[in-house]
């Protein structure tokens, strides 16, 4: 599996790093930077910190959970080319 974690963390292939340009990441995306922009303006210091904090674990489960996501698609990827490779 190592083969397939490099490839997912772009050491094996590496694509240029494109994000969305659909119009549902365009726009989720500026509502969240306007929301940490109003939070951040009400929070104190620590305040600020936690948050940092916070949302850097979310990145890190998301990671996690995307990671898993990719393992699990390759997998099945790799189960219908064996089932299409497989002679009747």
């Amino acid at each position: 599996m190592n083969t397939i974690k490099r490839i997912y963390e772009g050491e094996q292939i590496s694509p240029a790093l494109e994000y969305p340009k659909n119009p549902i990441y365009l726009n989720t995306k500026k509502e969240f930077t306007a929301k940490i922009k109003e939070l951040n303006s009400i929070l104190d210091q620590h305040g600020i910190q936690l948050l940092d904090e916070i949302l850097s674990l979310r990145v890190e489960l998301d990671n996690a959970m995307e990671f898993e996501n990719f393992l699990s698609g390759f997998k099945i990827g790799a189960t219908i080319m064996m089932e299409v490779l497989q002679k009747d």
